[in-house]
């Protein structure tokens, strides 16, 4: 079995050999005009950067973005695991929708602060630093989004509340886990829900409409569709590169229950991982197929989590179910499965995929259900600044569906693998 090695040069010579395609396949001006566009816009949700600078704008951003927290992965000696995995990927997804490297910068400064402030090292706090980022658009929006507030005072606001955030989260973060116990993989953007909400709560007192209009684009449905079946298929080339016969390791992980904390890279090897990560991009392109779902800047990112959280807690036995459950909510008078947002909830919903791998399909299918109904709701309470919110949302679920699965139970359990390990 050959052994995974990530090197920093690896990883820059494959960075930059896209920069070098990306320079060479569109105009320059174009380029850049649309790369400031996503600077400067508010990035509230739902803010596709595909609608605000175009496709080869933001494939800049997300190169920058991923470039920039692989670098800080490698300056802190991080070694190749399931939480750096899945927030290298998130960091990549959501660059098409909402991050971006002014927006994100005070967020990680403000962190960083904290981690001096307490005396401990950063890399200590690796997977929640990775998805602090979630918290980015509070800053865009002081910064930018705000009617008659002049840039030379809404700037430096914007700079200061994104540190400030920063500052909290991981303070929030250690102890929201508690309440879901662990069955929300996106316990961070749980945490940055409660920060948003207070930010939320604030400049409405202030009189400031915290609002920017939905702005999605499906023109490169084709593109994304291809790049999530080759970045799939490659996974899974790779698996076997690394390891002819991965399949023992990756039954184990269908065993698994995906509960915090579940790094898969490190419990099952890499090559375990990696098919799990490869399958769960091929069962994405499936729904979409299925649904005739259009993929935007939104969407895409949705897909890219899930797959990323293959390293970190997600598989096709625990996510199934929770997924079937969000989409028998859309049967409900409030919902169709085609609109944007329970679309790309289809996706996030995976958050409360270890709650199924625990309790059984029965849970699975009410934590899905559930979930669909809460996330309009906790949108309204964190006005868009965590661009997590089906984290938060999951947080609330998980919470109280596993409380009654400790209670009650119901015995309509998963298919089980462990005849199958024991043979």
């Amino acid at each position: 079995m050959r052994k995974l090695n990530l090197s920093l040069n690896i990883l820059l010579a494959i960075s930059l050999v896209g920069l070098t395609i990306l320079l060479f396949s569109t105009n320059f001006l174009d380029l850049f005009e649309g790369f400031i566009s996503i600077l400067l816009h508010p990035s509230l949700l739902m803010t596709d950067y595909l609608a605000v600078g175009g496709l080869y704008a933001t494939l800049l951003n997300a190169w920058i973005l991923t470039s920039i927290a692989i670098l800080i992965l490698s300056k802190l000696k991080v070694q190749f695991n399931g939480i750096a995995f899945a927030g290298v990927l998130t960091i990549f997804g959501f660059s098409f929708f909402g991050k971006n490297a002014l927006n994100v910068a005070p967020i990680w400064l403000g962190f960083y602060l904290f981690t001096l402030y307490k005396k401990t090292p950063l890399k200590n706090y690796t997977g929640t630093f990775l998805f602090a980022s979630g918290l980015a658009p509070l800053s865009s929006f002081i910064a930018f989004g705000i009617p008659n507030l002049e840039l030379w005072y809404s700037i430096p606001l914007g700079i200061v509340a994104g540190m400030l955030g920063g500052f909290i989260t991981p303070m929030i973060v250690a102890i929201v886990g508690k309440f879901h116990q662990g069955y929300n993989l996106y316990n961070t953007g749980f945490g940055l829900g409660f920060i948003a909400l207070l930010f939320n709560a604030l400049l409405k007192s202030l009189q400031v409409d915290v609002f920017v209009p939905t702005t999605v684009s499906f023109d490169h449905h084709l593109f994304l569709s291809i790049f999530i079946l080759i970045f799939s298929l490659l996974s899974l080339m790779l698996a076997f590169y690394l390891n002819r016969k991965p399949w023992f390791s990756y039954v184990r992980i269908l065993a698994s229950t995906g509960s915090l904390p579940s790094d898969y890279a490190k419990e099952y090897g890499a090559s375990a991982m990696l098919v799990n990560t490869g399958f769960l991009g091929l069962y994405a392109l499936l729904i979409v197929l299925i649904y005739r779902f259009q993929i935007s800047g939104p969407m895409f990112a949705s897909i890219f989590t899930m797959i990323g959280f293959g390293g970190y807690g997600k598989h096709l036995r625990n996510v199934i179910p929770v997924m079937t459950g969000l989409t028998l909510a859309t049967l409900l008078p409030s919902f169709n499965i085609q609109d944007l947002g329970p679309s790309i909830a289809l996706f996030f919903v995976t958050a409360v995929a270890p709650v199924a791998g625990k309790y059984g399909i029965f849970y699975g299918l009410l934590a899905g259900f559930i979930h669909l109904i809460l996330t309009p709701h906790t949108l309204a309470l964190q006005g868009g600044f965590d661009l997590y919110n089906n984290g938060f949302t999951a947080g609330f679920v998980a919470g109280i569906v596993v409380a009654i699965a400790q209670q009650v139970t119901i015995k309509l359990k998963m298919p089980s693998f462990k005849k199958k390990l024991r043979a």
